[in-house]
């Protein structure tokens, strides 16, 4: 049953169920992507940033996000330190607005001419876990966090460069 997926938390499987059933086509990164969660993980995605999403998610209660003092806010959204991000949005219950626990779902709102980077590298790291930061075997499992996103942040780079160059015709 669908409801089991999301240990027991009918909020979560409400707003994933919503999410899941929109016209808008969300894709799984993060921890429970990438296999490295706990049941406490919270679930985090990506969709392609334009104003209707942005409606969609604030009429199911998601805010916008702000963490790790990488973010800056332009008006209403949220601008994450990664080329492909346009803004972050979070979904949290009551009393994590109050207590500043994690939400329970976050959402990361991707530039449309950089969807196709950001599924790239997505998949890549999904391929490839022993480059994920939190495989032990990793190269990335000794650096911090920052560190682990610079990775990230270059291979972006670099698949944005080959495919703008090669206007996407190696990829």
């Amino acid at each position: 049953m669908l409801f089991d997926i999301f240990e027991g938390n009918k909020e979560t499987y409400d707003a994933m169920y919503d999410i899941l059933s929109s016209e808008f086509k969300f894709n799984m990164t993060g921890s429970r992507y990438f296999g490295g969660s706990m049941p406490s993980s919270d679930y985090d995605m990506f969709v392609e940033y334009s104003d209707d999403v942005v409606s969609f998610l604030e009429e199911l209660g998601f805010i916008p996000q702000l963490c790790d003092g990488d973010i800056v806010k332009y008006g209403d959204i949220v601008k994450y330190g990664d080329i492909s991000v346009a803004g972050i949005m979070g979904l949290y219950l009551p009393y994590d607005i109050e207590s500043q626990l994690d939400p329970l779902i976050h959402v990361q709102l991707i530039y449309p001419d950089m969807m196709y980077v950001k599924k790239t590298v997505n998949k890549f790291f999904k391929d490839h876990p022993s480059y994920l930061r939190n495989d032990s075997s990793g190269c990335c499992n000794k650096l911090s966090k920052r560190d682990a996103r610079n990775v990230w942040q270059t291979f972006m780079l670099l698949v944005n460069k080959v495919h703008t160059e090669t206007k996407g015709e190696l990829c």
